[in-house]
This record gives C-alpha cells, structure tokens and sequence, in this order.
C-alpha cells in the first residue's frame, strides 16, 4: 500500500476528531494544536534571550525621545525611533563580526564595561557637585546661576550621548554569554535607561530652555522645585555598582 493510500486510511472514523500531518506522523486536531501552542510558547520565552530586541527597543526609544529635546515635533520623534531602529541594526552587525575572534571579544566586553564605569562615575560626582552649587547659589542673582548652568549641558551630553548609543549596547551585546555577568549589566542598563527616560521627559527641554536665557522668577521656582525631588542619582550609583561589580566577574 503505498503512503498517500496509507494517509487516506487513516482519515478519521465517525466519532474520531480529523488528523493532521506534522513531522512526519498523524496528529489529531487537539494534538496539533498543543503542539503549536507549545512551540509559539517556546518561541515567545526566548524572544528575551536574545540582546538584539533589547537593543532596538532602547536605542529607538533613546533617540525618539532626544528629539523631544530638540523641540523637533512629531515628526522628529518619529524619524529618531527609525533612526534608533536603523542604529541598533547596524551596531548589532558590527559587534556580531567583531566577537566572532576571541581578541576582539574580549576587548569588546571588558573595554565597554570599563568606559560605562568611567563615564557613570564622571557623572555622578559631577551631578552631585553640581546639586552642591546649586542649591549653594539658589540666592544669588539670576544671570549668575544661568551662566553657571550653561557649562553644564555639553558635559552631560557629551557623557550620555555614547552611553546610550555605544557603550551600554555593546556591553549588553559583548557580555551576553557570561550569564553572570549579563544578569548584573541588565539590571545596569534598565536603570541607565529609565535614568535616560526619565531625564529626557521631565528635565531635558526645561533646563536647556532655561539655560539659554536669564532665568525669570518663574524659572527659577521651578529649577529649585526639580532639584528637590530629583532622585536621578540613585538609578546612577545603581549603574555604577552593577558595572562595576560585572567588571569583577571573569569574562
């Protein structure tokens, strides 16, 4: 008897559910079904394994929401979540070549740990020194503290700017499989960029704004009400030390 002779022998009796060919063996319906249930189930679970998803929700978020900064529009939030789109791509395809030699891999994961490092702690003692003369200056006059701010905003720019797109990326790309490690940078980089979100929605066009011009009273009510319940530091210690504790972990 031949195969398809053999398949149509075995359609389903009365009282029997209909079978369906997967794999190579007959199923019924319900089994087929719980099959696929398993395998999209499967499929689902490991969606988070894989760094490249984490990578193109950040980055296409980041930079949509550097445009808010900008005063660009909707537009402009629209075209930074394709650009982010675009970027994470790309930098996906360039680690995935460069890991493929062992000296690179190693480079690549010990050298972005160490710049986050590096610029988080830049940040943080610059951000609590800043904290200091603020709330030191708040009485002095408004043209004072403007000139005082304005020093400040390429500092922090130039600091984030490649955390966000570079070093915290390839750190997550790079370190995927120490286990150990990944856990602790994954928990560095949610706060990095709820940190980054953070700023970006409530600080970043007020502050640029008000820094490009003598503070009014207005201004300055609502520089001195920010700086009071800004806790912004705390998701940074908490990228410091998750940093710095993966740094610890052998590669």
């Amino acid at each position: 008897m031949s195969s398809r002779t053999r398949d149509y022998s075995r359609r389903a009796q009365p009282g029997q559910h209909p079978s369906t060919r997967i794999g190579g063996f007959l199923r019924t319906a319900e089994e087929a079904h719980a099959l696929r249930c398993t395998d999209l189930g499967h499929m689902m679970t490991s969606l988070p394994k894989y760094p490249y998803f984490i990578i193109v929700a950040a980055t296409s978020l980041i930079v949509a929401l550097g445009s808010v900064g900008l005063a660009l529009g909707t537009s402009g939030i629209v075209g930074g979540a394709a650009l982010g789109l675009v970027w994470a791509v790309v930098l996906d395809s360039v680690v995935e070549r460069l890991i493929r030699r062992d000296d690179w891999k190693r480079r690549l994961a010990n050298g972005s740990v160490f710049v986050v490092i590096v610029a988080s702690g830049l940040m943080l003692g610059g951000g609590l020194m800043y904290g200091l003369l603020m709330r030191a200056a708040a009485g002095a006059p408004a043209d004072v503290l403007s000139a005082m701010m304005q020093p400040t905003i390429p500092f922090f720019i130039i600091l984030n700017t490649p955390l966000e797109l570079a070093a915290v990326p390839c750190a997550i790309f790079a370190n995927w499989h120490n286990s150990t490690r990944r856990r602790l940078i994954l928990i560095a980089a949610a706060s990095f960029y709820a940190l980054r979100i953070w700023s970006y929605l409530v600080y970043v066009p007020n502050r640029m704004a008000i820094a490009s011009r003598p503070l009014s009273p207005t201004d300055l009510e609502w520089f001195l009400r920010s700086m009071e319940v800004d806790y912004r530091a705390l998701l940074l210690a908490v990228v410091f030390v998750g940093f710095t504790f993966a740094a610890f972990v052998r590669d």
